[in-house]
């Protein structure tokens, strides 16, 4: 026990022997650190969790599977319909009011660096069942806050508009199959 404490108390010795140098070091360490973190570009994230009752939504387009798909699929179904080309080049049309002026070489540039998976408009799973998160990276803060929110915005018309136009088509497909049936029964009899 000796032999430890007799230890601990030279390498204190030592510290206090040498304390102008450590703090010359810690010194010049933060005010470089500082210096680089001043200079490194701004960047925003924008990001919007949702709730989506994918049981009842990706259930009548999922019929006739066997299996329903686990959360990682669902998340690859989302993320294909509502990134797909015509809801960005919708959302560069929301957000960049000069889109009309924009050549086709700088639109096109826009929406595929909007597709980019790396660099683009992220939608990932949230912490509970049916949450996702929406998230965009910009050095624009009002530019991916408008991004997040056009997104948002053409989701909830597509979830609306299916939840106005499911039932229609549920109802025209149940009358056709009755049609069919009738005329297969009729067939059948004769």
């Amino acid at each position: 026990m000796d032999d430890l404490t007799t230890q601990l108390l030279n390498h204190l010795k030592g510290i206090w022997k040498y304390r102008w140098v450590a703090v010359i070091a810690a010194w010049s360490i933060t005010i470089v650190g500082s210096f680089f973190v001043y200079k490194l570009p701004d960047d925003y994230q924008a990001s919007a969790r949702i709730y989506v009752d994918t049981q009842n939504i990706l259930k009548p387009l999922m019929t006739g599977m066997t299996i329903s798909p686990n959360v990682e699929k669902q998340i690859s179904f989302m993320s294909r319909t509502l990134l797909s080309r015509p809801n960005v080049e919708r959302v560069v049309d929301m957000v960049d009011r000069d889109s009309e002026n924009m050549g086709t070489k700088e639109y096109e540039s826009t929406v595929t660096g909007l597709m980019n998976p790396l660099t683009g408009i992220k939608l990932g799973a949230a912490a509970g069942p049916n949450l996702f998160t929406i998230s965009y990276n910009s050095s624009d803060r009002e530019y991916a806050k408008d991004i997040v929110q056009s997104l948002l915005t053409i989701f909830v018309e597509g979830t609306l508009e299916t939840k106005r136009v499911l039932p229609r088509r549920f109802d025209l497909l149940k009358s056709r199959s009755r049609t069919m049936r009738k005329n297969w029964l009729f067939r059948k009899m004769i």
